[in-house]
């Protein structure tokens, strides 16, 4: 949900970029041709901010799926020491009677 609002956020930059963009192709002011230019610092920066983001939650998936895994393993490893145990415990009752 968040990568979708921020993807609706730099898409509306970038229709407003575009705009500037086609008045300063018709000869705007250098005031215009600034105010586009910390317009573009800012999305460069976002997008920077964003990159990091993505990096960090794929950093952390990878490290949930490597945990997943481990647990998923103990998991295996218990289920089989409890079925030999139950197997243990029947054939004792077995030899009991």
């Amino acid at each position: 949900y968040l990568m979708e609002a921020k993807v609706d956020q730099l898409s509306g930059l970038l229709e407003v970029l575009n705009n500037r963009v086609s008045s300063l192709e018709s000869g705007s002011s250098y005031e215009a041709k600034k105010e586009l230019l910390y317009t573009l610092r800012d999305i460069r920066f976002d997008l920077g901010a964003d990159k990091a983001h993505a990096e960090s939650v794929q950093q952390e998936r990878d490290q949930l799926a490597e945990q997943n895994e481990a647990l998923q393993t103990k998991v295996n490893k218990l289920e089989y020491r409890i079925k030999f145990l139950l197997r243990t415990i029947e054939g004792l009752e077995t030899e009991k009677n």
